[in-house]
């Protein structure tokens, strides 16, 4: 949750209170701007900053960040983790995650971020539950959006355009 992400579109160039989630743990702190507007936000305006924010047992995680608005109601969020090598500061197993935040409603706006896989080498099969029935296969080459920790070794994701759950063995995970 980002509350008043619209100050960015008013001068603001740091925002003390964001909460997000990275693989399901909550990290609070500021994201500074280098540049905002003055006169308002439109679609497709976009600010580069970055994060810094504390999590559970004093964790630390840095990010690049770019907020993208893409219409009058929702922007889009990019967290590039920058210091996830040293896991002892910021244990992630991925350093590229996503959010879709709702503008000018804290109430409404989770911040739950996700990050990106693509197919490896067999389509992937995208299953109801852990071992369960099959939704589903992605080909080889397509990304697919994880929204979850893993559990035994499966990731949640709504590759299917619905709740399924994919094997990490099909997956390769990048930064972008």
């Amino acid at each position: 949750m980002i509350e008043d992400l619209d100050n960015v579109c008013w001068g603001d160039r740091l925002l003390e209170t964001v909460r997000t989630e990275f693989q399901g743990r909550p990290y609070s702190g500021a994201i500074k701007f280098e540049r905002t507007k003055t006169g308002g936000c439109e679609p497709g305006d976009r600010f580069i900053g970055t994060f810094q924010g504390a999590g559970y047992y004093n964790t630390q995680c840095e990010a690049d960040v770019t907020v993208e608005f893409v219409d009058q109601s929702m922007a889009n969020i990019t967290w590039t983790i920058t210091n996830a090598k040293n896991q002892a500061d910021c244990p992630v197993r991925h350093t590229f995650w996503q959010s879709q935040v709702v503008r000018n409603d804290p109430q409404s706006n989770l911040g739950l971020s996700f990050t990106i896989a693509e197919v490896a080498e067999t389509p992937a099969k995208i299953r109801t539950a852990p071992n369960g029935a099959l939704l589903c296969t992605i080909p080889v080459g397509q990304s697919v959006k994880i929204t979850s920790e893993p559990y035994n070794g499966w990731y949640r994701t709504d590759a299917c355009s619905t709740l399924g759950y994919v094997h990490d063995d099909a997956l390769i995970f990048f930064a972008r």
